[in-house]
């Protein structure tokens, strides 16, 4: 059993007695969350990093009090160089006044964190299913008296995981207050305490509340505190609207198709032309309609649209919800001498539109030409134990004639899907580790292309 899971019989529990029913608290679980200073101040840095002057620093907010402070000094810096250090910088800028950092989607920045909750989260989607909207990881660190943003409402569920100090949350039911008494009393709450509950957690503690349900936090000193929000009724921090119906992601679908294929300006039409002959003939299309409808019927038969819808489904399955997954490695170098391993626990998922291969692991997805070639490099990874490169080269004389199958695939098509495999982290090294690859060797271009990670 892995030490990130709790077993089925946790889950079964917890699904009947409170899943979207009622806050839980468990007290040191047999399996807790865990995560390793290094890897917390790691991802702390890097989401820092990445919200300096950015559209990313809405998802990194420091508060003095109730008081919002964009002053990006107060932020982790690879100069503290530990979480440790991090805290003695602030209480030396503090002077004695309190604070609270939150960090969302944290999980974006640390492939080894979204790999624990992945694993923390395997049996609950396999009781439950994933939520329908995204999931998100969030840090909140600090020594504050109560939440800065007061008693509040999330349209998410959340587990929270206590990984340093104590915190106490106090719950109500939805319908337990009104939103004007909220409003009113939203940071000064002592009048709505008699009709809340709580819950004291430490270190080690596991805690769970239903979206819906107006909460608010209070740390007992210093605490700190990784939060899990699973997009039940809608959206996160990171993703306020996410794409849900099926309208939605066709929709979105269809946008990014139509943006790929028409890259040219479009031409400004003069007032009133639209209107000069509708007395003479009925009105026709617009020729950058026509040539959209035109794409959109093209990509009908030659699969584009479904690959589209593929690859978005293939990102969600493989990337457990979470949005956003962990970036790319930087390209690797790869020879015929390595040896290569996948992960059967976690296998590299594939679908078929018309003749392209859509390919994905961890939350990313790319296309290949199909080929029953690449089908069984791909089935050989998923058994998860070391291969030879050449092996994986070695190509059968004969292959099963399939109906639509393109011209067989050059070795060097082979390596480029290793090499973005081993970016998405779907491969690894078997004998070497990762950390001593390079920059790419000069292989030749590829028809293996990488899908956009965007919504469309």
């Amino acid at each position: 059993m892995n030490r990130f899971a709790p077993s089925r019989t946790f889950w079964r529990h917890f699904k009947s007695r409170h899943w979207r029913k009622s806050p839980f608290h468990q007290q040191r679980p047999r399996l807790p969350f865990q995560a390793t200073p290094d890897e917390l101040f790691t991802a702390l840095v890097a989401a820092s990093e990445a919200s300096k002057g950015g559209s990313a620093s809405a998802l990194v907010r420091f508060f003095i009090g109730d008081a919002l402070v964009p002053d990006i000094a107060y932020l982790p810096a690879p100069t503290d160089g530990s979480l440790d250090a991090y805290l003695s910088r602030l209480e030396h800028l503090l002077q004695g006044r309190k604070f609270g950092l939150v960090v969302s989607a944290i999980q974006g920045h640390s492939f080894s964190l979204w790999s624990h909750l992945r694993e923390f989260l395997h049996g609950f989607y396999q009781s439950t299913g994933e939520p329908p909207y995204v999931a998100e990881a969030g840090i909140f660190l600090g020594n504050y008296e109560s939440t800065a943003f007061g008693v509040h409402q999330d349209q998410v569920d959340v587990m929270m995981f206590v990984l340093k100090g104590s915190k106490t949350l106090r719950f109500w039911e939805p319908m337990a207050l009104a939103p004007s008494e909220v409003a009113r009393h939203r940071h000064a709450y002592q009048p709505l305490l008699r009709r809340s509950t709580c819950a004291r957690a430490v270190a080690g503690d596991f805690v769970y509340w239903p979206a819906g349900h107006w909460h608010v936090g209070e740390s007992d000193g210093l605490s700190l505190t990784l939060n899990v929000a699973l997009g039940t009724r809608g959206g996160t921090a990171a993703n306020p609207t996410p794409l849900n119906a099926p309208p939605e992601i066709m929709a979105a679908a269809v946008q990014g198709l139509l943006n790929a294929r028409s890259r040219q300006e479009r031409s400004a039409r003069k007032r009133g032309s639209s209107f000069e002959h509708l007395r003479e003939k009925p009105l026709t299309l617009s020729m950058p309609l026509r040539a959209a409808v035109e794409a959109l019927r093209e990509s009908m038969i030659n699969g584009a649209l479904e690959g589209r819808l593929l690859a978005a489904e293939l990102r969600r399955l493989t990337g457990f919800g979470f949005q956003p997954v962990p970036p790319l490695r930087p390209p690797p170098k790869l020879s015929h001498e390595e040896t290569v391993r996948g992960n059967a626990r976690y296998p590299i998922q594939w679908a078929r539109a018309g003749d392209t291969l859509v390919i994905a692991a961890n939350g990313h997805a790319l296309t290949a030409s199909f080929h029953p070639v690449l089908v069984r490099v791909l089935k050989r990874l998923n058994q998860g134990l070391p291969v030879p490169v050449a092996e994986l080269l070695r190509q059968p004389r004969s292959t099963t004639r399939v109906r639509g199958t393109v011209a067989r695939p050059h070795p060097d098509d082979v390596i480029q899907l290793l090499k973005s495999l081993h970016r998405c982290r779907a491969i690894e090294f078997a004998e070497v580790a990762q950390e001593t690859r390079g920059r790419p060797d000069g292989q030749r271009g590829s028809s293996v292309r990488p899908m956009p990670l965007s919504r469309d």
